[in-house]
């Protein structure tokens, strides 16, 4: 009786017939793998110098951020981690090459042929099932190690080496061919070995399992490098620039580095998502640095001589403060220090109930790269006083009645405005405005400006260099209480093209909003024409007080005058020439008035349901700047609100802390500033779930669709191998 023939298997009977030559190949492999060893383990336990420094880094007063302290004597470790792994790896694949190699070398064929295929088989399963594992555990922890460079490369550094990230991912790739290659001997016998079947299904399972956590990570890094924070599923966009912002980052002319030292926590990690918003705008201009307290101490040490005002370190070597260094241009030499505290404010608080905190890292960074880029000094604002406008002046002790304007001041001030007031000598033979006025604000006076004051401002603005920010509500004519107080500069203003109205404007009373009380908002007009006053408030409601309504001229000598703030056109409106003390009895005149018939004291009211007028702007052409055969150059000149009341200290603090942007946005407006110098701060709170949410059903579900999910799978993959 003869003995079953075995069947002939194409990969694995060549390797046999030539087993003694895949002998020596693998000891070639394993004596390459042991020579590549001793290298990474020479690198990786030797010391080198420290890179030579030429003559003018030396002379350099301030050391780059990438420099060590330290002199040339300094010995530096480089790539110590990656050195040790290669060594460690490579060490492992020369035992295992080696060993496969000398099994092959030295061993006699069995007589039992099915025998010797299994032993074989098992042999090469082992060689590439080592050498593949080992080589993708090198792969993975090398691209974890060189990710740096990969996040550089894809934010477009100039010095990024792409080349190692790549080289991570070939051998892994390589690992995992090597692994399958080693599988493939076994695949003849699976279904009549129950051992080499599970050695077959194992292997594939924990191939199969490996590339497709290894493909998740990869996919959701490359995610999280080109696409961060896209998806802001906040209320009120807490993670997303405003449009102004990001179109003022797009449009960067000089290099923004920013360094940040933040601490680990819930608000460090709101900055840090911001600051990655801020360098997605535009990546080759905007640079962010963030640095570990702990592992850049150097760094750190460095940096406090680079940028002496941060002063991170303090003189025990301990990190003494927290913040943002925001430095400009190739040199660095112009930068400024935001300590993280500075990023955050309040809202709110004593009478007008708890306070809110507030979150003012975009505001706050952005007015600090628009004045460092500007290159300019502060501006200076001037208040008048001396005519009962709204004070910047700490009230006295006997002044209860004084108007506090510190909310306003102090906005201005963290616009990096320096504000000072303006009185004039009341016998002053020729009073003038100083030279170093930015703007002079007029605000909301409640007597008419002396004749100093009018005379200075009226020189002022005759030249080309004048900008105006008047508040002008209504107020009662000390010397005629029935008629409204004309407060001088009526005349200048209309030569801006504005007419500033001696009357005061009444509405149609509705639930909420008594008849003295009317709600405005910058028109489209006003947003198309790119106003960036507009572009600011555009969909804002204000609602205004006591309010002088004004109109345009048609003045051919004046430019571009044009209403910044109209009333909704839902409620009718009417002029009165004086104010009452009940804003109510003002319809029930209004009603008595329209019954009886009096169209003749009705006229004068101009009762109509249309638009009206609360604010405007005037700009004119440059004529000094101007040279022949170059477009006129429009200059911002005047800006004139029919209500000041808004900074009364009556108001709640929310409410003036609004309006106060409003008047910064028009004194950048004045001085030609974009629109992204007058963002405002965001709410800041900490989401809380409902209480009453069933958190076994939000637990449960996923963990039951999952298990389901895998058991349908298997069940499935054993009913296709079982047919």
């Amino acid at each position: 009786m003869t003995s079953p023939v075995t069947p002939a298997d194409p990969i694995l009977d060549p390797l046999l017939r030539n087993r003694r030559s895949v002998g020596i190949a693998f000891a070639v492999l394993a004596l390459l793998f042991l020579v590549g060893s001793g290298y990474c383990a020479v690198k990786a336990f030797t010391d080198s110098p420290a890179p030579e420094k030429s003559a003018a880094d030396e002379k350099a007063k301030s050391p780059s951020f990438d420099e060590v302290a330290g002199g040339d004597t300094k010995l530096l470790r480089p790539y110590n981690s990656e050195y040790t792994l290669g060594a460690v790896i490579g060490f492992f694949c020369a035992l295992a090459a080696g060993g496969a190699g000398g099994w092959l070398i030295g061993q006699l064929p069995n007589p039992d042929p099915a025998r010797d295929r299994r032993v074989n088989r098992l042999l090469f399963f082992g060689a590439g099932a080592a050498l593949g594992v080992a080589l993708m555990i090198l792969g993975f922890a090398l691209f974890y190690l060189w990710f740096g460079e990969l996040a550089k490369w894809l934010d477009g550094a100039e010095k990024a080496e792409p080349i190692k990230p790549l080289l991570a991912v070939l051998a892994f790739l390589l690992g995992a061919g090597l692994l399958f290659a080693g599988v493939q001997p076994l695949r003849a016998e699976e279904r009549n070995d129950l051992v080499l079947r599970r050695i077959v299904y194992g292997s594939n399972f924990f191939l199969t399992t490996f590339l497709l956590v290894v493909g998740l990570i990869f996919v959701n890094v490359l995610a999280t490098l080109k696409l961060p924070s896209k998806l802001d599923t906040s209320e009120t966009g807490f993670y997303t620039l405003s449009k102004n912002t990001t179109d003022y980052l797009a449009g960067l002319d000089k290099d923004v580095v920013i360094y940040a030292t933040i601490q680990e926590s819930r608000e460090g990690a709101d900055v840090l998502r911001v600051l990655n918003a801020f360098q997605e705008a535009n990546p080759k201009r905007v640079k962010v640095k963030n640095l570990s307290l702990t592992l850049d101490k150097t760094e750190l040490t460095a940096l406090k001589t680079k940028f002496p005002s941060a002063d991170f370190v303090d003189a025990e070597g301990r990190i003494s403060r927290l913040g943002l260094v925001i430095a400009i241009g190739p040199d660095e030499k112009r930068y400024q220090f935001i300590q993280q505290m500075e990023l955050f404010g309040k809202e709110g608080g004593a009478q007008q109930g708890p306070s809110k905190k507030t979150f003012q890292a975009e505001p706050r960074i952005i007015r600090e790269v628009l004045f460092l880029t500007e290159n300019k000094l502060k501006p200076v604002i001037y208040f008048t006083q001396g005519s009962g406008e709204i004070s910047i002046e700490a009230p006295g002790p006997n002044d209860k009645n004084s108007r506090s304007g510190d909310q306003l001041k102090q906005a201005l001030i963290g616009d990096y405005c320096e504000v000072k007031s303006l009185k004039f000598d009341a016998f002053a033979v020729d009073p003038k405005v100083p030279d170093d006025a930015t703007a002079v604000i007029v605000a909301d006076p409640t007597a008419k400006l002396s004749d100093g004051t009018l005379l200075a401002l009226s020189s002022y603005m005759a030249n080309q260099k004048g900008k105006l920010l008047v508040l002008a509500g209504a107020h009662r004519d000390p010397t005629n209480p029935k008629t409204i107080l004309n407060i001088g500069l009526e005349k200048l203003l209309a030569e801006y093209d504005i007419e500033l109205r001696d009357r005061v404007l009444y509405a149609q009373p509705v639930e909420g909003l008594p008849t003295n009380v009317l709600v405005a908002g910058c028109p489209q007009t006003m947003v198309a024409a790119k106003n960036t006053i507009a572009l600011t408030f555009a969909g804002t409601g204000f609602v205004f007080a006591n309010n002088r309504p004004l109109n345009l001229g048609n003045n051919p000598q004046s430019q571009k005058s044009k209403a910044l703030f109209l009333t909704d056109d839902d409620r009718a409106t009417w002029l009165e020439s004086e104010i009452f003390a009940n804003p109510r009895d003002s319809y029930n005149v209004l009603r008595a008035l329209s019954q009886g018939g009096r169209a003749d004291l009705l006229a004068p009211k101009e009762l109509a349901k249309t638009n009206r007028i609360l604010a405007a702007v005037a700009s004119e052409s440059d004529k000094v700047a101007k040279r022949d055969g170059e477009p006129d150059r429009v200059v911002n000149r005047v800006v004139v609100f029919g209500y000041g009341s808004f900074e009364d200290s009556e108001k709640s603090a929310d409410g003036r802390a609004i309006f106060a942007e409003l008047v910064t946005a028009s004194i950048n407006w004045l001085r030609d500033r974009p629109a992204v110098s007058n963002e405002g701060a965001k709410p800041y709170g900490v989401y809380t779930p409902n209480p009453k949410f069933d958190w076994s059903r939000g637990f449960t579900l996923p963990v039951v669709l999952v298990i389901l999910s895998i058991a349908a799978v298997g069940l499935g993959l054993w009913v296709l191998r079982r047919r």
